[in-house]
C-alpha cells in the first residue's frame, strides 16, 4: 500500500513520526508532501533521518519554504523542492492520504 502524508502543520510532529515508522515497519511505501507551516519540519533532525530511507519520497512546496524562511540549501537530495502539482499527484497515486 502507498500512503501519502500531507503535512501543513508541524504541531503534530510526534504523531507524524510514529505513523511514518509504523507504516515503514508494515512495508508500506511512503510519500510526503509538506506545505504551508508544515515545511518547518524540514529543519527537524528526525525528518532528515527519515528522508534517507529509500522508501520515503519527500517533496515540499518551495514557495512555502521561502515564506517560512526555511534554509533548504542544507537538505539531503531525498527532500525535493516542488510545486502543488506534486501534492496533487500524491493524492491521485496514493491508496490513502493522511493530513496533518
Amino acid at each position: 500500500m502507498q500512503i501519502g502524508f500531507l503535512i501543513i502543520n508541524p504541531e503534530f510532529v510526534d504523531s507524524i513520526f510514529e505513523l511514518l515508522e509504523a507504516s515503514l515497519k508494515r512495508g508500506h511505501s511512503i510519500r510526503v508532501f509538506m506545505t504551508d507551516a508544515g515545511v518547518k519540519l524540514l529543519e527537524n533532525k528526525l525528518m532528515l533521518i527519515h528522508a534517507s530511507s529509500l522508501k520515503i519520497q519527500i517533496n515540499f512546496c518551495s514557495h512555502s519554504a521561502k515564506k517560512h524562511h526555511v534554509d533548504t540549501s542544507i537538505l539531503p537530495k531525498e527532500m525535493v523542492p516542488s510545486t502543488q502539482y506534486q501534492n496533487a499527484l500524491m493524492h491521485n497515486e496514493c491508496d490513502r492520504v493522511l493530513i496533518f
